[in-house]
């Protein structure tokens, strides 16, 4: 803007606008000092490329720009005016590499898209630049100490009441830096076309097509055509008389583009242009604007100790002396229809008249109605202050001269300007936008909530008027636009650049007036149009176990809101660190978003530094768990762990968090399961199950109904692929060796799942997820424990479910053994027993044939005996691993024992005695050990699974022993179930019983049969004397 210049040109007067470099501390509300840090001035804010040290062209990969923007936010995550920086250069290198390669990566995205992803980048690097600016002179005001700097009463030129109402005018300043910033956008522009234009607009070029025609034409003709027949500046004005046609269009042309490099902000280019043409009138007029400075009548005691040290910088006079008689006369002539429209807009831009601005400003667009309203405003406020002070009044030349206005002269003495010319200035920052959208005739924000809330209402059938968007007026210029112009339309969703536009708009205009709630909020509201469906569920519902599958489907996603997102997402965070007392809701919604985005397009070592920005522990837990249990590689589950580790996660949490949602799908294709398959008819319990091993030996026959309600009637004897998958959720629980109990939970209900489904090679593969003596290791730290406790000291940390999971596991595990051992025992007893030979001795009459007889006899033999040893030995082992488990210690097998002995437990629940329930030392309440198993439900499981599985074991030990040919042992099996100490008497049912009796009434016949008595003892003999 102008008074960007003006401020430019006298920086030792204007040190507060210089403004710290980024790197300073993010706490805003600490002290800070002078200094503490480097100032910079306010037009240095806005160079054409402020933060690229190089213009070398680039050649990126755009896909890299996500790992690209995370490397610049870890860098400089304590430093957020630096992260604005690196974000504004990196978006600067990727605007080239897409302009480069423009034509290939039209082809790639298609050329709608390209433009569009193009343009996005175009305007998030323009907001990066605005928050940088702003922040900087915010950070800058609030360190510095000399802000309430009184004004002297006399002796002040113009410039110095200017310098000190940007010192002190909060609002001002920002102001300016906003024109800086919209003209800025404009500049680039300019100079990328400045070689192509302005090689035309020289004084040798100038009017040469009327100067032909006066030297060739007749004076008749020129007169018919009404040409000029003088040369001079103002001919056309003051004669009435007009220029060749080729001459007018070209002179057209000139002051479009003279005004374009004011808008542009660039006034040193303008004059130099005019000074090329002679048109040194035009260049001078330009500088009308300037404030007067003369240092001769000041009576600044500093001043005059520079001039007696000889500084002469400060002794030459500056401004224009008639500068409010250059504003006058530029005002009118923005007034006057007979001036070219463009030269209109020239003088309007110079005297701050918004009417004829706006005029000129055909095109309606945004930033350029912004600029006007906000130069206008800067200009009027300028003004006012100035005037305000009697020391300088309205004549500043008269004053600089005389030291005081003339008695006799008003306040407005030789002003002669309109009242509205001083309205401006008493507006705020707010209305300058408020009065940008009227004349639009639509708010971005307004439109942006209306659409988000027709797309949630998913009311698809009511439409509404879109707004009208169209080109700047140096696009328009240029003949060059990255998007058509947005003509209003009915739409139910609005077109893609104007979501893009209207986006940027609201953003820009919550950074320049602080409304930071209502800018996220707006965020948030447009979340759902730039995300799939599903995603769009989980947001408006928060993220669960039911709807977190839908992240590792395979999602399409548009390239375009994808940087959008990211965009945002990077925003939010930046203006975290800026306002720390941003609401959280909003900046969670917009960062839940872009995670949800890095996950469906599987950036995996992003995602555990975005999710670690979350408000909330639990929210953390909930998606990186979500995104963890997508994962299908272990290589992949390893290296996001380590990155959950190195973003800090609660991976112990997350880790639960991700069993317990794999619990729940499992469930869930459970239900699909038995609902796709008809219904089974009751088993019949004199048919043996099929079992998961592949063996030859049939299992004794018992029935189970209540396992078929508990577990459902998947009895396949192959691992399904559900089957694995439960048995891989066990790989997160072994990753962190503190965790080892809680894999243990976990392996102990998949093996009593298994063990109910009779998947034994599952619950084998189970045992073989799990690290090596691990059920050794957490012996031996509970033996520490109780170490410890004896010793009188506190004991070692640990849950109290801990125990109980050990002896849990050490049950299973002893049953698998023993089913393992039955199954070799089975086929080492019916499959491997030798086979006798198929010659008889006597046979033959043959002395070979005898002999080889006899050698196969005793090889057999032999063998036979071998057998015999191997069959003993393993019945030996076996029947003492099945009473093992019928004899296991107190208070049995399968059954918890009370680990809490305080005061109160005679109060306590039977399943709190237990210690499983009750939060563990992490304080998580989700299940057992924060699995999400209920402790009713194990109790429930391990019941049914304790009252099968031994009923299960007394067959199969009766089984051995008739098998053996041990039937006396095996009628004392009837003395082992019906011990009271053990209890297995309660196991059974009538039927049970009567089936266990009558296998025990065989043994007892065949013992009969060998001359024994029932019970397997020999009879008495009887006395001699009877």
């Amino acid at each position: 803007g102008l008074w960007s210049r003006f401020r430019g040109s006298s920086m030792t007067a204007m040190d507060f606008l210089r403004m710290p470099t980024a790197h300073h501390p993010i706490n805003r509300n600490s002290t800070r000092t002078p200094s503490a840090a480097a100032r910079k001035p306010v037009d240095q804010l806005f160079s054409t490329k402020p933060f690229l040290t190089a213009n070398d062209q680039v050649q990126l990969d755009i896909s890299e720009i996500y790992n690209d923007y995370y490397k610049k936010w870890k860098e400089n995550e304590n430093d957020p005016l630096l992260m604005s920086n690196e974000f504004y250069a990196l978006d600067t290198q990727f605007v080239q590499a897409l302009q480069n390669m423009s034509s290939r990566f039209s082809a790639v995205m298609g050329d709608q898209n390209g433009r569009l992803v193009l343009e996005a980048f175009q305007l998030e690097r323009s907001v990066w630049r605005l928050l940088h600016a702003l922040y900087t002179d915010r950070i800058a005001q609030d360190s510095s100490l000399d802000a309430e700097e009184k004004i002297n009463s006399t002796y002040h030129s113009e410039k110095e009441i200017a310098n000190l109402l940007y010192k002190k005018d909060k609002e001002l300043r920002e102001t300016q830096i906003i024109i800086d910033w919209l003209e800025d956008r404009d500049r680039e522009q300019i100079e990328e076309v400045a070689e192509k234009y302005e090689c035309l607009f020289n004084e040798s070029t100038m009017w040469e097509n009327t100067r032909h025609m006066l030297d060739t034409v007749s004076l008749s003709e020129i007169e018919s055509r009404k040409i000029i027949r003088d040369l001079y500046p103002d001919v056309v004005y003051s004669t009435g008389r007009a220029l060749a046609s080729q001459d007018a269009s070209e002179d057209d042309r000139y002051l479009h583009y003279l005004f374009l490099c004011i808008r542009a902000g660039d006034l040193n280019r303008a004059q130099r242009l005019c000074k090329l043409r002679g048109e040194f009138w035009r260049a001078a007029a330009m500088d009308g604007w300037r404030t007067f400075h003369c240092p001769t009548f000041t009576n600044n005691e500093k001043e005059n100790e520079n001039r007696n040290n000889g500084v002469t910088e400060e002794q030459m006079v500056e401004g224009n002396p008639n500068r409010i008689l250059s504003k006058m006369v530029s005002w009118w002539n923005a007034e006057n229809p007979k001036i070219n429209p463009h030269e209109r807009a020239i003088y309007a831009a110079l005297s701050g008249n918004l009417s004829a601005l706006l005029q000129a400003l055909k095109s309606e667009c945004w930033d350029d109605v912004l600029w006007a309203h906000c130069c206008a405003m800067v200009e009027s406020r300028v003004d006012a202050g100035i005037r305000s002070l009697l020391n300088c009044g309205p004549r500043t030349d008269t004053m600089s001269v005389l030291g005081e206005p003339h008695p006799v002269w008003g306040s407005e003495a030789g002003l002669g300007l309109p009242d509205s010319a001083w309205s401006y200035g008493s507006w705020s920052l707010l209305e300058c936008f408020t009065k940008t959208e009227t004349v639009l005739g639509w708010s971005p924000t307004e439109f942006l909530h209306r659409v988000s809330t027709s797309s949630i209402d998913g009311d698809c059938q009511t439409s509404f008027v879109q707004p009208t968007t169209k080109v700047s007026a140096m696009a328009d210029f240029l003949g060059r636009s990255s998007t058509p112009v947005l003509e209003s339309s009915q739409s139910s969703r609005p077109s893609d650049p104007l979501l893009l536009k209207a986006f940027f708009y609201a953003t820009c205009r919550g950074l320049a007036l602080g409304e930071f709630s209502d800018l996220l909020d707006t965020m948030s509201s447009i979340v759902p149009l730039l995300v799939p469906q599903p995603i769009q569920q989980i947001l408006q519902s928060h993220i669960t176990h039911a709807n977190s599958a839908v992240l590792a489907d395979s999602l399409s996603l548009n390239p375009l809101y994808c940087h959008v997102l990211r965009f945002m997402a990077h925003l939010v965070i930046c203006l975290q660190h800026l306002e720390p007392d941003l609401p959280d809701h909003q900046f969670t919604r917009v960062l839940e978003a872009y995670i949800a985005t890095l996950i469906a397009e599987q950036r995996l070592p992003l995602v555990a530094h975005y999710t670690a920005c979350l408000s909330s522990p639990a929210l953390q837990t909930q998606w990186y768990a979500a995104f963890l249990s997508g994962l299908k590689k272990p290589e992949d589950r390893e290296q996001c762990l380590a990155y959950g580790i190195e973003a800090g996660l609660n991976l112990r949490s997350i880790t639960r968090a991700v069993v317990r949602t794999m619990r729940y799908r499992f469930g869930q294709l459970d239900q699909e399961q038995q609902q796709q398959q008809p219904p089974s008819p009751p088993s019949d319990i004199s048919q043996p199950r099929p079992t998961a091993t592949s063996r030859s030996h049939p299992l004794p026959a018992y029935g189970d109904t209540q396992i078929i309600t508990l577990v459902g009637r998947d009895v396949a004897d192959l691992l399904t692929p559900l089957d694995r998958s439960r048995i891989a959720a066990i790989d997160w629980l072994v990753y962190d060796k503190s965790q080892r109990g809680e894999a243990l939970v976990l392996a102990n209900s998949l093996l009593r799942l298994f063990i109910a489904m009779r998947k034994l090679q599952a619950a084998r593969s189970v045992l073989d997820r799990l690290p090596m003596a691990i059920l050794d290791q957490l012996k031996l730290r509970l033996e520490a424990r109780e170490d410890e406790e004896e010793g009188g000291g506190p004991g070692t940390n640990l849950p109290l479910w801990l125990e109980n999971s050990v002896r849990e596991h050490e049950c299973l595990l002893l049953y698998l053994q023993a089913h393992e051992a039955y199954a070799s025992w089975y086929e080492h007893l019916h499959s491997s027993r030798p086979s006798p030979p198929t010659t008889e001795l006597g046979a033959s009459r043959l002395l070979a044939d005898r002999m080889a007889a006899e050698e196969a006899q005793r090889i057999y033999e032999a063998r036979l005996d071998c057998w015999q040893h191997e069959v003993n030995l393993s019945t030996s082992s076996l029947i003492s691993q099945l009473e093992g488990l019928l004899t296991y210690e107190y208070p049995g097998w399968l059954v918890d024992v009370c680990v809490r002995t305080n005061t109160q437990a005679a109060e306590m629940d039977d399943l709190d005695l237990t210690g499983m329930v009750g939060p563990d030392p992490d304080g998580e309440e989700n299940g057992i050990a924060g699995l999400g198993e209920t402790v009713h439900s194990r109790r429930l499981q391990m019941s049914v699974l304790r009252e099968s599985c031994l009923r299960e074991v007394v067959f199969m030990l009766v089984n051995v022993y008739r098998s053996t040919g041990r039937h006396m042992d095996c009628v004392r099996v009837a003395d082992l179930v019906a011990e009271k100490e053990y209890g297995l008497y309660k196991l059974f049912s009538q039927r049970q019983l009567q089936d266990l009796l009558q296998l025990l009434h065989e043994s007892m016949i065949h013992l009969q049969d060998a001359c024994l008595d029932a019970l397997g003892y020999a009879p008495s003999l009887k006395s001699p004397t009877s």
